[in-house]
């Protein structure tokens, strides 16, 4: 996994900066994390759930309950509730 690699080499190489996605834990002070703007995407689609469902029942399949996966889950579901309450 790319954490553990990041965890176990940053600190050997102090003058270079590694980067890793959707990470929250501070893994060396050479390393940092970045997240990009996925939830504005995740609402857009909530939208369109809204209005495609049927029976007002939508599903979100999400991995590890990570900040980021958290927030694109709030922004589906605002997004979802936005076209449709019922849902």
């Amino acid at each position: 996994m790319m954490i553990n690699a990041i965890k176990e080499v940053a600190p050997e190489y102090p003058d270079v900066v590694f980067m890793w996605g959707d990470g929250a834990e501070k893994l060396a002070t050479n390393a940092g994390s970045y997240h990009e703007r996925i939830y504005e995407a995740q609402y857009l689609t909530g939208i369109v759930a809204g209005n495609m469902t049927k029976t007002d029942k939508i599903a979100f399949v999400a991995a590890v309950p990570s900040p980021q996966v958290i927030i694109t889950i709030n922004a589906f579901a605002k997004g979802a509730a936005s076209s449709n309450p019922s849902a």
